[in-house]
């Protein structure tokens, strides 16, 4: 039998904690994700706002998501690992310049116009986003 391994409520905290600003870089609307995840806009506003906490069918169901989404999205793509699997310090330095990259995505400008002052934006070394396959291979051990 299978060993499942425990994703860290850290992990699941990050996640939500940035949810609405990895929402506005994807381009989505509450609508938008609510729909992709199959809840409601209630229960996406809900999860942004901290009232409700995400559980861990809502975390890997969203980085399935994600993981489709970022071989079409490149900012998203480039954000994702900084603002999900960086190092404290190194997270407390970038999340208000993803703040600010969302905010200009939802404003209209592009992302390959974002693409260009992204090194800019997000001053520090950007790993390789993890495909939900590690995930996987992570969370079942044989």
């Amino acid at each position: 039998m299978a060993e499942v391994a425990i994703i860290p409520k850290k992990k699941i905290a990050r996640m939500q904690q940035n949810l609405s600003t990895i929402r506005k870089i994807a381009g989505w609307t509450t609508e938008e994700l609510a729909y992709k995840m199959d809840v409601t806009k209630q229960t996406i506003c809900n999860l942004e706002s901290g009232r409700t906490p995400m559980s861990f069918a809502q975390y890997f169901l969203l980085r399935a998501i994600l993981d489709c989404e970022i071989e079409t999205n490149e900012v998203l793509g480039k954000v994702l690992p900084v603002l999900l699997e960086s190092e404290e310090d190194d997270y407390n330095k970038v999340k208000d310049h993803a703040a600010i990259v969302a905010a200009s995505v939802a404003g209209g400008v592009t992302s390959a116009a974002l693409l260009g002052v992204l090194p800019a934006l997000i001053p520090i070394g950007v790993g390789a986003w993890i495909p939900i396959a590690k995930l996987m291979k992570t969370m079942f051990k044989k």
